[in-house]
């Protein structure tokens, strides 16, 4: 039956197997299990066929897009179970293919060419909120894939911007649990997570249950964890695009050239217990720079040990920890008070002594500061 009268939230759906969905697939054939958390919503979730035409989306929602594999149950269904209520109507738009390695996701690749064919038709229905994308274990075999790994999918999220323009569409890639070569494996892992690009987040699917091919994702995997991207999972950083998504809506504004603070750096497991992470995004849908204004998005992600502080505090207390130690050398050569040394008193061991002790209470806050941050 296809869909026409509703507006709906778009996602695309793309990479390879594990996006395309193997769970519940046993010698080339799905055993047809469709668990609750993927169960249909003739009201709420469609999806685009292979025929560009909108239906009522069920498991498997690749089996006509990725149609020389058995495909079963995915991350995709579980998603859009997930944020329904949050979002609204969905619509998906599979475009994943098993075994595509990302120099087949190029500009000019039929794969890639027909993504930006399924998405733009699916504008007809819609907006485009943000692109999940699962790839990389075909790109595990040599290290000359792996050194061209990064530009490519840079590239990647260049293009597929620029083609449909959306300049800041927000990207969700996930890193690897899994690969061909495990030898190449952390490699591509480091690419993924290190991906310092505006609005493109990672979910790290390490150590999440893998099938007896140690390749692929279970049906149970995409239960348990909401297919790793919904937002009940404690996987998930996709509240990021859905929280992007929220303020677009209520079109907040924001200084034009105001923009992420962080990327995809060392998103960890504890999405639910970390603390507030600040991201300045350009709204997804003003299609013409003179519109474009920026929306302020609080998500809730693990705080990365790794950030740098660049407050007035840090400073004050960098500043307190380097006179400090000046004060400290002054004395030790000269032999004298610090006061002294500058002519100002004959000598005045007590002020001396105050001055020293405010440098140290100074880098003793400064201290404290930042062990509670980390």
């Amino acid at each position: 039956m296809e869909v026409v009268s509703s507006t709906k939230t778009l996602f695309i759906l793309s990479g390879q197997s594990n996006m395309a969905g193997r769970g519940g697939v046993a010698q080339k054939r799905w055993d047809g299990v469709v668990p609750p958390e993927c169960a249909t919503d003739g009201q709420k979730i469609y999806r685009l066929d292979a025929n560009l035409r909108w239906e009522v989306a069920q498991e498997s929602l690749h089996h006509d897009i990725d149609s020389k594999k058995a495909c079963g149950v995915g991350p995709g269904m579980p998603f859009a179970n997930a944020v329904k209520e949050r979002v609204g109507v969905i619509g998906l738009v599979p475009c994943a293919v098993g075994g595509t390695a990302i120099r087949e996701w190029a500009r000019g690749e039929h794969l890639y060419e027909d993504m930006v064919k399924r998405a733009k038709a699916a504008e007809s229905g819609g907006e485009i909120a943000a692109l999940l994308w699962y790839q990389g274990e075909s790109d595990t075999t040599s290290q000359e894939e792996v050194d061209a790994y990064k530009h490519k999918l840079e590239e990647l999220i260049h293009n597929i911007r620029a083609d449909l323009n959306l300049p800041n569409l927000p990207v969700v890639q996930v890193a690897l649990a899994s690969g061909i070569e495990k030898k190449y494996v952390d490699e591509i892992r480091a690419i993924q997570l290190g991906m310092d690009l505006p609005n493109v987040v990672c979910v790290d699917a390490k150590g999440l249950e893998l099938k007896e091919d140690n390749l692929h994702l279970t049906t149970e995997l995409c239960r348990t964890s909401v297919g790793f991207l919904g937002a009940s999972s404690p996987l998930t950083h996709l509240g990021f695009v859905l929280d992007i998504v929220a303020a677009v809506e209520k079109d907040t504004r924001m200084p034009h050239h105001a923009k992420l603070v962080s990327s995809s750096r060392q998103f960890g497991t504890a999405f639910a217990t970390g603390s507030p992470l600040s991201i300045r995004t350009q709204p997804i849908y003003r299609r013409k720079a003179a519109a474009m204004s920026s929306t302020s998005v609080c998500v809730r992600c693990e705080q990365s040990t790794n950030e740098q502080g660049s407050g007035l505090d840090v400073w004050l207390g960098r500043l307190a920890m380097v006179g400090f130690a000046a004060a400290i050398s002054v004395e030790i050569a000269t032999g004298k008070g610090l006061l002294e040394n500058f002519g100002l008193t004959d000598p005045l061991p007590t002020v001396a002594l105050a001055v020293t002790a405010l440098v140290v209470v100074l880098t003793a806050v400064f201290i404290f500061q930042s062990a509670s941050k980390n």
